[in-house]
């Protein structure tokens, strides 16, 4: 949206004719090419969220002599349904008499709630019959636009719609505009604007993804990367970074915010009076929508980028089905196995019965009341019980619902366990979050342990749970990169990455345990980074998929570090006594003692009812001895 009262200078161009660039490794809609997800508004609340936009009110016209004011009220901009089961932010465009202006719309920014410098950005948006008069548009400028006004923050116009070009040549619903504006004055201002004829109408009542890849080199845009993902991009940038004051490159290596409105009229449709603006008519009852199915932010973690929000964004799961990608469903593509010990991390479903943690440093407990039961020598045990304040379960978009608890829970918590069945095929998500009260995980290393029971006894094949989707709480450029692991018979495939598989355990209604530390998650999934400091965000979020109804059960979730030079034991089942020290495992009664690594495969047997482990090397293993069983982490 220029603010300038003139008219852009476009470069008139058909797809076809766009000039020849060369391959974009990036392109590609959703995590590509390095890229991964760090804020995301998938327009699933009930109302807009104020801690990340903020709702414009005025009738000045937008610097453009535009004819509408912009309100506040329901009519004009509110979240709901399509029509068609997708939940958006929705801008409405209505003819009637309000405030002196002859129409009323919709326009939001996140200034100062949400901005980023560099990265990837997208929006899936479904745009009405813009016919004459109508100028929907996705952009961004600089957030310190309050300090040095416009053109100084600079302006990246990443989807216009509307022009008059395309009115005259009457290929309104193909016809679009990036553009970028920049410079010290407003009324004689540098901008570079593209025009495209793209060859299929995006104005066809069906959702299309707008994309901006922004890093230090360049700006460039697609449309329908989901579709055509080595697409060419419809405009194009270089902004080399500069102190030149008249180059593109001194203003657009800052913070960004973003901006969706639907204006009517004005200088970009050169239409200046209410007569001319036949798009809102007794037909469509003198109103057009536009719909904003989600907006999402990408980067690679690089220290050119930043990313500051008042709130997290939307934790990850579902895409709300608009180009995304498949969330999860059956996911038989794809999986399978990673294979050998080092990925092998889930215990005998047969270590089922009770879970009690002792001789622990720095217990994080995650749900459940069984605080007493987990001794911390030497230090505290942080109790992160959800409190639907600052920390709270939450279920993705209705895609999971509460299930029955009749089932005997982990010993160790006697107030009930998470259980969900799936409501939603495809994918389904849910996540502990922790917000305004941080939680301190600075002693978080590499040996720290995540622990997690799971259940499933009705076919549930497969799960994802996604650790650490978070950031250092009060410093949103700190952030996590979280965790992705595959719980289940098969991998859980997102977005066509297939987690890694730590275990392989049938859905026979057992408790089993996932017990890893971050050092192996690490090794499992390379771009895992946790941060020291206090943690805000998704501290846990997990997915699942596939046929409505499967149910899948957590309990006992939490994070510990052994004691110092202790080997730290989970009592899997009692029926005799074992004793495990640094040195030996006992067990009084048995003649026969078996160490197993967590593959199932032996370690080491003795006939005797001491077993000698000083040269066992570090890690998580099974001590059998007659019936007795004990999960052993050895340091």
């Amino acid at each position: 949206m220029n603010l300038s009262k003139k008219l852009l200078f476009m470069a008139l161009a058909s797809c076809a004719a766009l000039p020849a660039v060369a391959k974009d490794a990036q392109v590609g809609t959703g995590e590509t090419d390095g890229y991964r997800l760090v804020w995301q508004d998938l327009f699933d609340d009930s109302e807009l969220r104020p801690d990340r936009w903020n709702i414009e009110v005025n009738g000045s016209g937008g610097g453009n002599n535009e004819l509408q004011f912009y309100t506040d009220r329901k009519s004009n901009v509110r979240l709901g349904d399509d029509g068609k089961g997708n939940h958006c932010l929705i801008l409405t465009a209505v003819r009637e008499v309000y405030s002196g202006k002859q129409f009323t719309s919709g326009r939001i920014n996140s200034k100062n709630k949400v901005a980023f410098t560099h990265g990837k950005v997208e929006a899936a948006i479904k745009l009405p019959k813009t016919a004459n008069g109508l100028w929907p548009a996705f952009w961004m400028m600089g957030n310190d636009f309050d300090q040095v006004g416009w053109p100084k923050c600079g302006e990246t116009d990443i989807m216009e719609f509307g022009h008059i070009d395309g009115i005259n040549r009457g290929v309104q619903d193909r016809y679009f505009n990036g553009a970028c504006h920049w410079g010290q004055s407003w009324n004689n201002h540098p901008n570079y604007a593209r025009a495209v004829t793209y060859d299929y109408s995006l104005q066809d009542g069906e959702f299309h993804i707008y994309t901006c890849i922004w890093d230090q080199n360049r700006i460039a845009m697609y449309v329908d990367l989901d579709k055509h993902p080595d697409a060419k991009p419809y405009y194009e940038m270089t902004i080399p970074a500069t102190g030149d004051t008249g180059a593109p490159g001194y203003y657009f290596h800052k913070e960004n915010f973003i901006l969706f409105n639907l204006a009517v009229g004005g200088n970009f449709p050169n239409i200046g009076d209410a007569a001319g603006i036949t798009a809102l008519n007794n037909g469509n009852g003198n109103q057009a929508s536009m719909y904003v199915n989600y907006v999402k932010v990408y980067q690679k973690g690089t220290a050119d980028e930043s990313l500051n929000t008042l709130s997290p964004g939307d934790s990850q799961g579902g895409d709300n089905n608009q180009g995304g990608g498949n969330q999860g469903g059956d996911n038989n593509q794809g999986g399978g196995s990673q294979g050998g010990n080092e990925s092998q991390y889930v215990c005998d479903p047969a270590l089922s019965n009770t879970t009690s943690v002792g001789k622990l440093y720095d217990v994080v407990l995650l749900d459940g009341a069984g605080v007493e039961s987990l001794r911390a020598a030497g230090k505290t045990v942080q109790d992160l019980r959800m409190d639907d304040a600052n920390r709270f379960f939450y279920i993705w978009e209705n895609t999971f619902a509460e299930a029955d608890q009749s089932y005997p829970g982990v010993e160790m918590h006697t107030d009930g366990y998470t259980s969900l069945d799936v409501t939603n095929v495809g994918w389904s998500g849910a996540g502990f979050c922790i917000v305004n009260a941080a939680a301190d995980l600075r002693h978080f290393t590499d040996d720290t342990h995540f622990h997690c029971g799971l259940r499933t006894a009705n076919g549930l094949r497969n799960a994802a749970l996604i650790i650490g989707d978070g950031y250092v709480w009060g410093d949103n450029n700190n952030k996590w990169s979280p965790a992705k692991i595959s719980v289940g018979s098969e991998a859980f495939v997102d977005n066509g990455t297939a987690f890694p598989l730590v275990g392989n355990f049938d859905a026979d209604g057992e408790w089993v345990a996932v017990d890893i530390t971050l050092g192996q998650l690490k090794k499992l999934w390379p771009s895992f980074n946790y941060k020291a400091g206090g943690f805000g965000g998704n501290i846990l979020s997990f997915l699942a998929g596939g046929t409505t109804g499967k149910n899948i059960s957590l309990d006992a979730v939490y994070f510990y570090t052994p004691g110092n030079g202790e080997s730290a034991v989970a009592d899997v089942v009692a029926d005799t006594d074992i004793i495990v020290t640094a040195r030996t495992v006992n067990a009084a009664g048995t003649d026969q003692i078996a160490l197993y690594n967590l593959a199932g495969q032996l370690v080491k047997k003795v006939n005797a009812s001491i077993m000698g482990i000083e040269d066992i090397a570090a890690g998580i293993y099974i001590v059998k001895a007659g019936n007795a069983v004990k999960k052993v982490v050895l340091k």
